[in-house]
């Protein structure tokens, strides 16, 4: 056998391993350089993908400013001074409020003479005064607190202002208001008026105070 005989079409087959060994180099090869072209390919894509992004997250990131410019501007237009008016203007309306309701009147204490168990001056003006308020407001319940000053004993000056409550509560019976509507409270020497010693005569008295007004809820 020749050393040059054809295989094939006419090429050499004395050293046929080595063939197959260049054969597969060039098949690497091929297979090499058409993988690095896609890899280029891919990172162009890439590049010419990005500043798309980087535009985009731009352009979120100059939107959110402008929200955060828009809420920041909204807020700049509280104004508070407005605002406190408005508050003083209420509580003006309120005050007025309070200054007209009639239903909570303050009427003038009834006194009393020391140890006495009717009042030292006459106060029938200011009985005819409750019984005309309270035709205007039928649904009020007027309290009676009777006082006494120090002087004497502890329990005499107990029953000395219920008595001194009693006579204001006939007093107002007399003059047409329901029983049901009156409500007697005695309480001695333990509630002087703020601000005087226990022994003052003003002490000697009867309030008249309007149930649910200036704390009188009981």
């Amino acid at each position: 056998m020749s050393d040059f005989e054809l295989y094939g079409e006419g090429l050499p087959t004395k050293y046929p391993m080595l063939m197959v060994i260049v054969g597969l180099l060039c098949a690497l090869s091929s297979s090499w350089a058409f993988y690095e072209s896609k890899t280029e390919q891919h990172n162009q894509n890439n590049v010419l993908l990005s500043p798309q992004k980087t535009v985009t997250s731009s352009n979120n990131k100059i939107e959110s400013i402008k929200k955060i410019n828009i809420i920041d501007a909204s807020l700049i237009k509280f104004d508070p001074i407005s605002v406190d008016a408005s508050i003083e203007e209420d509580s003006q309306q309120k005050v007025e409020l309070i200054e007209d309701d009639k239903s909570c009147p303050t009427f003038n204490s009834v006194l009393f003479s020391n140890g006495g168990r009717t009042p030292k001056d006459d106060f029938s003006a200011l009985f005819v005064e409750i019984k005309e308020w309270s035709d205007l407001y039928p649904d009020k319940i007027i309290v009676l607190n009777g006082h006494s000053d120090s002087g004497g004993q502890e329990f005499k000056n107990f029953k000395l202002s219920q008595s001194r409550a009693d006579y204001v509560f006939k007093e107002l019976i007399k003059q047409g208001i329901p029983k049901k509507r009156l409500q007697i409270r005695a309480f001695g020497a333990f509630q002087p008026i703020l601000g005087l010693d226990e022994s003052a005569p003003e002490n000697r008295r009867v309030e008249i105070k309007i149930h649910g007004c200036s704390g009188e809820d009981n």
